[in-house]
């Protein structure tokens, strides 16, 4: 990791050669600690140090972004950012830079994480592989520990710190008899992490869903675990939470707005200061994040923007522009499910028949607006038939909408929430519980 003053000199030394326009730059120092295990043995220990850099220079409506991992080419790419906007057409999307604001202080940096060494992680993935080794099964995942320093400056005098660390531990069991098991847990402090028992839930897991049986396709009742819930909303995520796909008509949110879109149970928000997640006070613009209410009681009650969109929508930015050049959907970085009063045990015991799904696998959005999404169940999918979990099932094949299907029969919703964070690359968070739904649309099983 480069040392902050230093880092923060570069820039504005960069910074300072641009003339007769306005520039900034995003700069992520980025140390990822990682181990890999499968069959029961540790095939990659690795330590990756980099700091990317995202400049952008404005020349009135003409717009060019560069990028490198080099910071002895950072002034050359300000150069060549600025030759190229001179080559491009105007953007008439392009609001200017912010203004300098300040932020609240985030505190999303653990010790014990960043000081957590390769040994230790070595450490972690073998209480994996003994958990699994005595039940003679086989053991496969990751350890991981990812420190993030996320800098934006510019010309205009914004100058945003803040430092991140995420621990991620992700175990999946199997066993010859087509067992397979799935747990994982993230957090900011690896201390947070119990590793024998995540693994020992994975085994568990892997034990009981042994010799799966077919299901017919069909609507079904399903208790979705964390997992499966996080995976959900990502999906929901690439289906229109921000602002430029809203202003376009592609959002699920479009012409929505108001309106009743799920179960009242549900409350949606994007929260980057809340303190169960990896928390990000600033967007990659420079400007405050701010806690938006996406669905409040089940009505759509409002869009995440970064300037582009909020001078389109002629609102103001709610802080969440996403890295230049990057995809929409990095807007929705700490997406949260309000929890309930529920919990998994209850929710089974709630359950005429249904099943239970640990996660989703190979998940796509196929209708943007009406929140379709197709998938795969995986790594423990089970049978729920008269309140009691009765079998272990073959993976599933399912198509549904996420509002209009899934959390529109929401019935509960669980009192606990889980941190999940998907790209180490960004300081961000997804935090939900486990759900119960009356309906989910299940349309085949595997073969295996």
């Amino acid at each position: 990791m480069v040392e902050r003053e230093r880092m923060e000199k570069a820039l504005a030394k960069a910074l300072a050669t641009v003339r007769g326009a306005e520039a900034d730059i995003v700069a992520v120092d980025t140390e990822i600690r990682l181990a890999r295990f499968s069959n029961n043995e540790i095939h990659q220990n690795s330590v990756l140090s980099d700091t990317d850099f995202t400049v952008r220079v404005a020349r009135g409506q003409k717009v060019g972004i560069v990028k490198t991992n080099r910071a002895s080419e950072l002034k050359d790419a300000v150069g060549k950012a600025y030759d190229l906007a001179g080559m491009l057409p105007d953007s008439p999307m392009f609001a200017g830079l912010p203004e300098p604001a300040e932020y609240r202080k985030a505190d999303a940096f653990c010790r014990h994480t960043g000081d957590f060494s390769p040994y230790q992680i070595a450490d972690a993935a073998h209480e994996a592989i003994r958990s699994a080794e005595e039940a003679k099964v086989t053991a496969g995942g990751t350890v991981r520990t990812s420190i993030l320093g996320t800098y934006v400056m510019s010309s205009r005098g914004v100058k945003a710190y803040n430092l991140t660390s995420t621990a991620q531990y992700k175990v999946v069991a199997m066993s010859d008899a087509g067992g397979t098991g799935l747990s994982d847990k993230a957090a900011v402090s690896v201390k947070d992490i119990d590793f024998k028992a995540v693994a020992a839930v994975a085994v568990d897991k892997c034990l009981k869903s042994a010799d799966p049986m077919p299901m017919e396709a069909g609507e079904y009742e399903a208790v979705l675990e964390p997992n499966a819930v996080s995976t959900m909303l990502n999906v929901l995520a690439m289906c229109g939470i921000d602002g430029m796909m809203y202003h376009e008509g592609n959002s699920f949110a479009t012409g929505r707005m108001g309106r009743l879109v799920t179960n009242p149970l549900i409350s949606i928000t994007d929260d980057g200061l809340a303190p169960d997640t990896v928390r990000m006070p600033f967007d990659y613009e420079g400007v405050p994040r701010e806690r938006v209410e996406i669905i409040k009681s089940g009505v759509m009650a409002g869009m995440l923007f970064d300037s582009s969109s909020a001078k389109l929508e002629k609102t103001r930015s709610t802080g969440h522009a996403k890295m230049p050049g990057a995809r929409f959907s990095d807007q929705a970085m700490h997406l949260r499910l309000a929890p309930g009063d529920s919990d998994v045990e209850s929710m089974i015991r709630a359950t005429k028949k249904g099943i239970l799904i640990t996660r989703f696998h190979y998940v796509n959005p196929i209708h943007r607006v009406k929140t379709m999404f197709t998938g795969m169940t995986k790594d423990g999918t089970f049978l729920i038939e008269d309140g009691r979990v009765t079998k272990p099932l073959r993976n599933l094949r399912f198509t549904d909408s996420i509002l209009d299907g899934v959390l529109k029969n929401v019935e509960l919703i669980g009192c606990k929430t889980e941190l999940f964070s998907t790209d180490v690359s960004l300081p961000e968070g997804y935090v939900v519980p486990a759900i119960k739904t009356a309906k989910f649309n299940f349309t085949g099983s595997t073969d295996h």
